[in-house]
């Protein structure tokens, strides 16, 4: 609805693309990626984020579908941040927090170490939001989160989550 509130100074020609690059990286965004932190996000709804970033730079340039743009060039005329490196990195920073702030009586210390009892469903289990973490600082990134290299490991999700 961001997008759509100020689309016609998003599609204008006239507008320079720095005006319209500073107010998509200030408002669409992080309007996309509101709570982005504590989703445990799939490849699916990353490829949708990305997709809706795409179609909107594209209105933004003034290209269609039909004229076969690649996105890295429409990115290079854009030159916007990218939505799933901005959501890595606020989910990042939001585990050093935890991490940072972590105390025995905390609800969120509690409820990260919480193991639920009882039979798993049969099938593959659900992504969590403590797997890419995992992934990319290791089993034990609790108990070793003073010694992790926190922008590496940002950079291997995005590798990892690169589509």
């Amino acid at each position: 609805m961001k997008f759509t509130d100020a689309k016609w100074f998003l599609k204008d020609k006239k507008v320079s693309m720095s005006l319209k690059r500073r107010h998509f990286n200030s408002i669409i965004i992080p309007t996309l990626a509101y709570g982005s932190e504590v989703w445990a996000c799939t490849k699916v709804d990353l490829v949708k984020l990305r997709s809706c970033q795409r179609k909107m730079e594209r209105k933004m340039v003034g290209v269609t579908l039909w004229q076969k743009k690649r996105s890295s060039w429409i990115r290079s005329v854009t030159k916007v941040k990218d939505i799933i490196m901005h959501i890595t990195t606020l989910k990042f920073n939001h585990a050093r927090k935890i991490l940072a702030r972590k105390e025995e009586d905390r609800w969120d210390t509690r409820l990260l170490d919480w193991t639920p009892q009882g039979k798993r469903n049969v099938g593959r289990p659900r992504m969590r939001w403590e797997d890419d973490l995992r992934k990319s600082c290791g089993p034990n990134w609790t108990r070793d989160g003073e010694n992790i290299d926190w922008k590496e490991a940002i950079e291997t999700s995005i590798e990892r989550n690169a589509l």
